[in-house]
């Protein structure tokens, strides 16, 4: 399995089931089109998809919560372009990829979880951008399984010996 994430050499053979690369495509279009998103209507994804009245903060506060979005959402496109990159180019960076998006989402939400952004908030209470990431935590838990499948140890021996 280790081999897997982190091959000797990072080239354009994948390993896994081709259904991890297909699931790959909508994930990583998804997550580039959020990122991209919440960039440029930062407010507005705070606001509608989060379920973060802004209004209800200070000036500074506020500033300081789009700012965090912000830098959110440039990290979230940078990644999702590595993705892209390692789906045409890098393929045996696919696994790893799909645990680098996965441990990003889980670890945001998470942190959520502890540290709700509006007090009153009920943390367990999902928006439509917490069910909408909670689907893609899904998603990327089940690519990544499937991307650690696949090939056999004695078709990798016989491959790797030709």
């Amino acid at each position: 399995m280790l081999t897997r994430l982190f091959p000797a050499q990072i080239d354009n053979r994948y390993r896994g089931y081709r259904l991890a690369l297909w699931l790959f495509v909508p994930i990583l279009f998804v997550d580039l089109v959020m990122g991209i998103n919440t960039m440029i209507h930062t407010r507005d994804v705070i606001q509608g998809a989060d379920a973060i009245p802004l209004d209800s903060y200070g000036v500074t506060p506020a500033r300081i919560i789009v700012q965090c979005f912000k830098s959110w959402a440039l990290c979230l496109a940078l990644m999702s372009s590595l993705g892209v990159l390692a789906l045409i180019r890098y393929r045996a960076m696919v696994p790893l990829t799909y645990l680098l998006l996965a441990l990003e989402n889980g670890g945001r939400r998470a942190l959520q979880l502890a540290y709700p952004v509006h007090p009153g908030a009920h943390p367990g209470r999902l928006s439509v951008g917490g069910w909408i990431n909670l689907s893609l935590l899904t998603a990327l838990i089940v690519g990544f399984l499937l991307s650690l499948g696949g090939w056999s140890r004695a078709r990798e021996k016989r491959d790797a010996s030709s």
